[in-house]
């Protein structure tokens, strides 16, 4: 048996629930100030993506998606980005080459951070700024870790 969700159909009914709690959580978030930084999100799921943009979003970051490797690039290389947040590895290796994307960003002296969202794995490449687990996902845990390497890296908005 397959399920089929349309995810925008899915926020459609929340908003017209009668429960005050869901349909602030479907509502949209806030617009970010022009001045936030820039948080790009590229990972190949729909469902991933737009978990990841909302739970950003309501931090009041902006947000890109990408899908590829190549559309996070140019993205990085046309707005830019303050920090990359990342799916982990596939059977092919790693979803999304976060040094492809580091380099079309440009910065060499202090390379933009980089999240990777993965199963736990022990061979996690040293590059990475914070991995996150996609068994124990918490979205603040995800927004903690994005406000402390900003903060770190000091990273002004793109």
């Amino acid at each position: 048996t397959v399920t089929v969700v349309d995810p925008d159909e899915v926020v459609a009914r929340a908003r017209h629930a009668t429960w005050p709690e869901v349909a602030e959580a479907a509502s949209p978030p806030p617009a970010a100030p022009s001045d936030a930084p820039r948080i790009l999100v590229a990972a190949s799921g729909t469902w991933t993506r737009e978990l990841l943009r909302r739970v950003l979003e309501r931090a009041a970051y902006r947000v890109a998606l990408a899908t590829t490797t190549s559309e996070a690039e140019r993205i990085v290389a046309e707005q830019g980005a303050s920090l990359l947040v990342a799916e982990g590895r596939n059977a092919d290796g790693p979803a999304i080459d976060w040094d492809a994307v580091r380099r079309a960003a440009g910065a060499t002296e202090s390379p933009m951070p980089v999240v990777v969202l993965a199963q736990p794995s022990t061979d996690e490449p040293e590059d990475v700024s914070a991995w996150l687990s996609t068994e124990t996902f918490r979205p603040c845990e995800l927004t903690d870790t994005v406000g402390r390497l900003l903060a770190h890296s000091a990273v002004e908005a793109p």
